[in-house]
């Protein structure tokens, strides 16, 4: 598994569509998710960081992206 964060959520349709153009055999096989990154930081009391990201579940729905995996994998298969 790898995550790819992203700070803004259009960043986020690029890199799904850039990867889907690359690889449409991996249509239904990536998803997009909303999370958050926290950095909170203190004089002489250090850094720490918060990640969090939804827990992932067959029941769970990703947000759904501008463009449907199919629609990519067709576009990506007329430039081909």
């Amino acid at each position: 598994s790898t995550l790819i964060f992203t700070n803004v959520r259009s960043a986020t349709e690029l890199w799904y569509q850039a990867l889907l153009g690359a690889r449409p055999d991996w249509a239904g096989q990536i998803a997009l998710h909303h999370g958050s990154l926290t950095l909170e930081s203190a004089p002489s009391e250090g850094t720490s960081a918060i990640m969090r990201i939804p827990s992932i579940s067959p029941a769970s729905q990703p947000v759904s992206p501008a463009k449907t995996p199919g629609d990519l994998k067709d576009e990506a298969e007329q430039r081909a």
